[in-house]
């Protein structure tokens, strides 16, 4: 077997084991330019906060096909997904600023029957428990686990992170120029 085929091979494998949801984290209030966040997201995975999270005024999620519901969190003292918050809808920019979420989505054909689904969806943005958590006499997140921060977008360019370096990554982002920046972590950038 050809070197390329392995490769095409593994990419689809990679494509076909990774979650379908995005979850990002951005600084400017329209949910544009510089994002950290974590992508390929399987159902009930929190994504944790990112560094310096104070920095970061919106947030959206996406989709690569399935039906969704973002379940926006409070913080525990780790980062991670605490008690619901309130409930979105998918590619919608949302303020992050007060209290700062974070969250997970709800894969609606796993997780709710249709009547659940448009309880959740109406409450799209609320900032309220959603009404089925309240009936269900437990606001708990749904967490199955937490994913760490694994992608970033800087200037237009995307890098995929790990734990080890995400610290020392976010830090540079502030700290170098945009060309020093793009050398140190040219290594970290997507194909």
């Amino acid at each position: 077997m050809k070197f390329t085929s392995v490769l095409s091979v593994f990419g689809l494998l990679k494509a076909v084991s990774a979650g379908p949801f995005s979850w990002y984290y951005y600084r400017s209030a329209h949910c544009g330019g510089l994002r950290f966040g974590c992508r390929d997201l399987d159902p009930f995975v929190c994504c944790e906060a990112p560094p310096s999270r104070y920095l970061y005024q919106t947030v959206k999620t996406y989709t690569t096909g399935p039906l969704g519901i973002p379940v926006f969190t409070y913080v525990d003292r780790f980062g991670n997904c605490d008690t619901c918050q309130f409930t979105g809808t998918i590619s919608h920019c949302y303020d992050n600023t007060n209290p700062f979420n974070v969250g997970l989505v709800l894969l609606v054909p796993q997780g709710c029957v249709r009547s659940n689904a448009l309880e959740l969806a109406a409450n799209n943005g609320g900032h309220k428990v959603p009404a089925l958590a309240e009936k269900a006499h437990h606001p708990e997140s749904k967490c199955r686990s937490t994913s760490p921060i694994n992608h970033a977008t800087v200037g237009g360019i995307d890098y995929t992170l790990n734990d080890e370096i995400l610290d020392d990554f976010a830090s540079d982002v502030d700290l170098l120029g945009e060309k020093e920046f793009s050398i140190k972590w040219m290594h970290l950038k997507d194909s």
